[in-house]
């Protein structure tokens, strides 16, 4: 199966799914496919007032792509980009760390906290 057909099915599983009032779009930069899962970046119209509700609609499309699709996938969440976008709120790290408030190098020597995906 092609990147371009798992955007397909991916982007008809979210067509009915609206966090908080967005529409979701399965992005075709960033799709790969490592040791048997699909990784799919997927983008809000803009950023749900309730996180939560975004991670849940995508955690359902994973479930429902299994169950249907026999397709094992993982919703990579990626956000709009926006200028005043506060670093510190989509941080992978519950501690809050440096390289997510400032910029800095991480310990792992990536230049940026991953937390966030500007496509």
């Amino acid at each position: 199966m092609s990147e371009k057909e798992i955007v397909e099915i991916v982007a008809r599983y979210l067509k009915d799914k609206h966090p908080g009032g967005a529409t979701l779009e399965a992005l075709a930069q960033g799709v790969r496919h490592e040791q048997g899962w699909w990784y799919v970046p997927v983008r809000p119209s803009f950023e749900p007032p309730h996180r939560y509700k975004y991670y849940e609609a995508l955690a359902d499309i994973e479930g429902a792509l299994e169950d249907a699709e026999h397709l094992t996938v993982l919703s990579l969440p990626t956000f709009p980009a926006s200028k005043s976008w506060d670093r510190t709120r989509n941080c992978h790290s519950a501690l809050k760390t440096s390289c997510c408030r400032s910029g800095r190098k991480s310990a792992s020597g990536g230049t940026r906290c991953l937390a966030r995906i500007d496509v």
